[in-house]
């Protein structure tokens, strides 16, 4: 049994080996495993990027403090990020908004999110966000994803000054 196990690898091996000679003392071979690779990364390294851009979001502000009105004055001071951020009344229309397509991003801000940062409690703050393409279709949506801002701990175990988010399908 492991004798034969030993003559298949040692064909694979005699394969491998003989392909790669083929490729290495060719011309044509080389360019063909060279070019291809760097083609790719010229052309994706100008067509692919992480920037976001004109994102429409949906509030509701339960709390009305301080904090929460620090985060929505961030996201109006980002005018090329955040294109329109709607304002809702209920958790019913948001999700209407979000189910429609008409925006990517939906934040809902408990009572006590103020509240809970002043006392140095972690605050939660829900998020809903549209799982689309680039340019994700008005009309179906796709799937949602919820996630919460959470205040994390430093390295030393005290709060850092800002909350960050943790998110999960």
């Amino acid at each position: 049994m492991i004798a034969r196990l030993r003559q298949s690898l040692r064909r694979i091996f005699t394969i491998v080996r003989k392909e790669l000679l083929v490729l290495c003392f060719g011309k044509t071979s080389r360019l063909m495993l060279i070019m291809p690779p760097l083609v790719q990364i010229v052309v994706f390294g100008w067509a692919a990027t992480m920037e976001v851009r004109n994102v429409d979001v949906a509030v509701l502000n339960h709390d009305g403090g301080s904090w929460s009105q620090k985060v929505l004055h961030g996201l109006r001071g980002s005018p090329t990020t955040f294109r329109d951020i709607r304002h809702t009344q209920s958790e019913k229309e948001i999700g209407g908004i979000v189910e429609r397509g008409e925006v990517l991003v939906a934040l809902v801000f408990p009572s006590d999110f103020s509240a809970r940062i002043i006392r140095g409690i972690p605050p939660s703050c829900r998020r809903s966000l549209m799982a689309a393409g680039p340019t994700p279709p008005r009309s179906s949506p796709t799937t949602s994803r919820t996630s919460w801002m959470a205040w994390p701990r430093g390295p030393s175990g005290t709060r850092r000054a800002t909350p960050s988010c943790r998110s999960w399908t």
